[in-house]
């Protein structure tokens, strides 16, 4: 016999809203003092779906508590780490049945776990729960306010958080961080391309306004799933989903903002290309250690000559960033993967080309300029290396990632693990 738990949870709401709105149990001597407390959670459930009021008055007294604490060594980093993260009760459930996002995968195969997702009857509530996910985004109220929080030097949205905030929303929140000294936001792709202008507007505008001056370190994500996006769009727009153009004046604003960091990691959100070629005569990495880009050039059809290109770009800006000690750009997804790799951690000087795609030949200004590099460093030279990735290995972006040096600064460990996992389950 099915049981409480076994309902959808939206029904489970409107049985426990319809008990909070009896007259009758307003009254605690009436005789129904135990289902007080179904009234109490309904309101409290109900509330809930009015993220606007509840994340953010959730928000607002956290960070009045906090902005009381004091830690006179912020500078050093040695703050505290805040990580915020949101969901509807059914959310996982109803659309992303066989993941575990708050603990490790325990039993990803799970007959139990996994019977819901692919079943035929419940692939239209599926479709609808995954699309409430995609575009639904929190909001702040204009009238909300938040204090000022010094004690903050750490700021973490993972990707389990699938009810986004907005760039203005999320702004806000950095504004009021003044010692922010890290920054990890992972962030989920609208399923559609028609999408992105918007998007791209608001990652933007997000780059322009959130960047404190304390900041150096940055890890930008914007995640997708490759069956999600077969599943609504088909075969034959999936490579036009799957590569999605991204305006350029994202890249010109993260290079432009990123000058004062020492690591900068972003993925999905800008393309490597328009990072690199809008950079101005003047500018400088002055301190950038680490830096990690996805580039659409690396697709399963790659050009030859397009990717050199690439790579001399990438020489040129790492002419500009003395303190450098690898640079990482990559893409990959099922069936394809590719990184190209800057390494000068040794006494020597690296250059690798991975690919399952490309087995790439370096055009002699590639070389040259990443000659120059390596001497810029205060290494005799670069050794060059290209080395084949199997492609039956990679089911996922998250198996490309696995194999980066800078894995960690693309995506915090557990968003990582769950890709790879994701991907399994799906192939």
């Amino acid at each position: 016999m099915a049981g409480w738990n076994d309902l959808p949870t939206e029904l489970r709401l409107a049985i426990l809203e319809l008990l909070a709105e009896d007259p009758g149990l307003q009254d605690p001597a009436a005789g129904k003092r135990p289902l007080s407390c179904y009234c109490y959670v309904s309101h409290e459930i109900s509330d809930i779906y009015s993220s606007k009021v509840l994340v953010g008055e959730t928000i607002s007294n956290l960070f009045y508590i906090l902005s009381r604490w004091c830690l006179t060594d912020t500078e050093n980093g040695n703050g505290i780490s805040l990580e915020i993260s949101a969901h509807a009760p059914g959310d996982y459930r109803d659309a992303f049945g066989s993941r575990a996002f708050q603990v490790a995968y325990t039993a990803p195969y799970d007959p139990i776990e996994q019977c819901n997702c692919l079943d035929p009857h419940v692939t239209d509530t599926r479709s609808i729960s995954i699309i409430r996910l995609f575009t639904l985004p929190m909001t702040l109220l204009p009238e909300l306010t938040l204090p000022m929080v010094g004690v903050v030097t750490t700021l973490i949205v993972r990707r389990q958080t699938h009810r986004q905030f907005s760039a203005e929303s999320y702004s806000r929140i950095v504004c009021h961080l003044p010692n922010l000294r890290y920054i990890r936001h992972e962030t989920w792709r609208e399923l559609s391309r028609s999408s992105q202008p918007v998007m791209d507007a608001d990652n933007r505008k997000l780059l322009w306004t959130v960047f404190p001056q304390t900041l150096k370190s940055l890890s930008l994500f914007k995640d997708f799933n490759e069956h999600f996006i077969y599943e609504f769009h088909g075969p034959a727009e999936f490579h036009d989903e799957l590569f999605r153009d991204i305006d350029p004046s994202v890249g010109f604003a993260l290079a432009a903002k990123s000058q004062r960091l020492e690591h900068l990691s972003a993925g999905f959100i800008v393309d490597a290309t328009s990072f690199f070629i809008g950079i101005r005569r003047n500018w400088g990495w002055d301190n950038l250690l680490t830096l990690a880009l996805t580039s659409n050039l690396f697709q399963p059809d790659m050009d030859l000559e397009g990717v050199n290109e690439l790579l001399f770009l990438a020489g040129k800006a790492a002419l500009k960033m003395p303190q450098l000690r690898v640079m990482e750009l990559w893409n990959g997804g099922h069936g394809f993967g590719s990184i190209f790799r800057y390494d000068r951690r040794d006494d020597f000087a690296s250059v690798t080309w991975l690919s399952s795609v490309l087995k790439l030949q370096f055009r002699v200004g590639v070389v040259d300029v990443w000659n120059e590099v390596a001497h810029h460093h205060d290494r005799p030279g670069v050794r060059f290396f290209v080395e084949t990735l199997d492609r039956n290995g990679l089911l996922s972006h998250g198996d490309t990632i696995n194999m980066l040096v800078l894995r960690y600064e693309v995506l915090d460990p557990m968003s990582l693990y769950q890709i790879v996992m994701e991907g399994r389950y799906y192939s």
